[in-house]
């Protein structure tokens, strides 16, 4: 068995001893619930590196003793010496091997201060700073053979933590970064929280005037686990939302609705496809690709200027208040459905929560002719 013990200091280690209590102490024996038989067992190896220097070299120690109480663990060294590793890399790589198997306080992103790690071999590739990396020339091969098998959670672990992506080599690869948002997508409903948290992480880097677009292919389930997420990210004030669903009438700061719609892109079908469908293709051959979409800012602007005219409209959440009255209304256009020769719109203008189709404010169907 061996060990990896985080001091807070390089000159901590002069006291040849650490100490695990109180809340590090809770979150060690959360993450290594069965510690006292495993410390049992021996210790062959220890590293270790410094949390609040993590530009300085970590080190070897022998340990010469464990002591287990009731409160705390105490753990003694004995011939620490200088290793060739910076302390930042060994941090690195045990935060990838704990997301993996589980040590992190998904909560808080706590690393245990003591982890104990069982086999040589895993050992070794944290210490050595090569635990599942991948060779640059080879990534984007591996992540495309991962996703044709539909192995979205392994994508995700080789860049864990993804909260901190940016700061990562494969930041400047779109190609790369594609295969890991489009992973993170697959992965969204069941883990909408760490969706929200490494979003949220990417406001670091925008400028003030900057954009993030977020795109979302058009199926239903996607389209209204996009909307939660979106709503998370607005309502806890990071962003605000530059298009499509802003509010006319005033600013919005919270959304809470997560309707199914969508927009289309036209496109030319490539030639191949032609030729399918000429001889029995039916699927993947669609003459526009439905998708839906968010454009996040942090400076407050929107794509609508705020309706400053408002004495002369009603706003749709009134509506019903007018029923067989002519009246002005001022909106945006939510969706648009075709059905045979009809063409039927559907209108918002922020004023109502829309879950559903039978909630909108809808036009009368129209002839397409018309």
């Amino acid at each position: 068995m061996y060990l990896f013990v985080t001091l807070w200091r390089e000159t901590d280690i002069s006291k040849k001893m650490f100490t695990l209590k109180g809340e590090y102490l809770q979150t060690f024996e959360q993450a290594f619930p069965d510690f006292k038989k495993r410390l049992k067992a021996g210790i062959q190896g220890c590293v270790v590196y410094f949390n609040k220097e993590k530009e300085n070299n970590c080190y070897w120690a022998d340990v010469k003793a464990v002591q287990v109480y009731s409160d705390s663990i105490v753990i003694y060294f004995n011939n620490c010496r200088k290793l060739d590793m910076l302390s930042g890399d060994i941090y690195v790589s045990l935060m990838r091997f704990g997301y993996r198997n589980g040590w992190i306080n998904k909560k808080q992103g706590f690393l245990p201060l003591l982890c104990i790690v069982d086999n040589k071999e895993d050992f070794d590739e944290i210490r050595k700073n090569t635990f599942r990396v991948v060779k640059d020339k080879n990534i984007l091969a591996h992540l495309r053979e991962l996703s044709s098998r539909n192995d979205w959670k392994s994508i995700c672990d080789l860049f864990e933590p993804l909260e901190k992506i940016h700061e990562r080599d494969e930041w400047d690869n779109h190609e790369v970064l594609y295969e890991i948002g489009y992973a993170c997508s697959k992965l969204a409903e069941p883990q909408r929280e760490r969706a929200v948290d490494i979003i949220t992480g990417l406001s670091h880097n925008l400028k003030q005037d900057g954009s993030i677009i977020i795109i979302e292919n058009g199926g239903k389930q996607n389209c209204v686990s996009f909307k939660r997420i979106r709503n998370a990210l607005v309502n806890r004030g990071i962003y605000n939302i530059y298009s499509p669903c802003v509010s006319i009438w005033e600013p919005k700061t919270q959304y809470h609705c997560a309707c199914f719609n969508m927009v289309r892109c036209f496109w030319d079908i490539p030639k191949i496809y032609e030729y399918l469908r000429m001889h029995g293709l039916r699927k993947a051959a669609r003459y526009d690709v439905p998708f839906t979409y968010v454009v996040l800012r942090k400076d407050g602007s929107t794509k609508y200027k705020i309706e400053g005219n408002h004495n002369h409209y009603i706003e749709l959440k009134d509506l019903r208040q007018y029923l067989d009255e002519q009246v002005n209304i001022k909106a945006i256009i939510r969706t648009v459905i075709e059905k045979g020769e009809n063409v039927a719109i559907s209108l918002c203008d922020g004023s109502l929560c829309v879950d559903s189709d039978k909630h909108a404010v809808w036009i009368k169907p129209v002839k397409k002719s018309s």
